[in-house]
């Protein structure tokens, strides 16, 4: 593993850059855009259009991909994180992009909580974990329909990061050339 990718899957160093990246707009933009790709990917794969809800689990301090799901479907976006921290620093950047009226910004445990019962779609973003606890928790509780989507790490990233177990099918995949993951799984809730 090279420096760069060392950084990128330490975790704590990226949190903490984010947070950073939150109070300066144009190098968070910067920091977003090879993203942009992805989430038009995942739009594709999990059929978002401006009639769904969606929850994206794992938003971070700056939450460009309820931003980009936002802005590229008119769908209303719950950006969620279990940091404290980065979900201050993602509302002060969600209001300060002017897009406080479809993204609300939460903050919470993916695996378990309320604010998304009403979602259509759920994203689950690379760092996220548990992951089995979260599909089990969109499975339960999900209406009938709704779609959930996990970034899974590459082989060489399988140990810095939570995975879905080996048993969990997905429906539909979509492949990435990002550094620390290559995928997007769809998950479609039938019962």
């Amino acid at each position: 593993m090279n420096w760069v990718e060392k950084i990128w899957t330490d975790n704590i160093l990226i949190r903490q850059l984010e947070k950073v990246l939150s109070r300066l707009p144009p190098l968070a933009f910067l920091y977003c855009r090879p993203y942009i790709r992805v989430v038009k990917q995942e739009i594709r794969l999990a059929s978002i259009t401006d009639r769904d809800v969606v929850v994206n689990i794992g938003c971070g301090a700056v939450p460009f991909t309820a931003i980009y799901l936002a802005r590229l479907t008119g769908a209303r976006v719950i950006a969620l994180d279990r940091d404290r921290e980065a979900a201050e620093c993602a509302r002060r950047y969600i209001r300060a992009s002017g897009l406080a009226e479809i993204i609300e910004v939460v903050w919470g445990d993916g695996a378990d909580a309320p604010q998304y019962e009403d979602a259509t779609v759920w994203i689950v973003a690379l760092q996220a974990a548990p992951k089995r606890d979260i599909l089990e928790h969109f499975l339960k509780s999900a209406p009938k329909g709704a779609r959930i989507m996990f970034r899974e790490p590459r082989p060489k990233f399988a140990n810095q990061y939570d995975q879905l177990p080996r048993s969990a099918q997905p429906q539909s995949v979509a492949s990435h050339n990002m550094v620390t993951f290559d995928r997007t799984v769809l998950f479609t809730q039938k019962a």
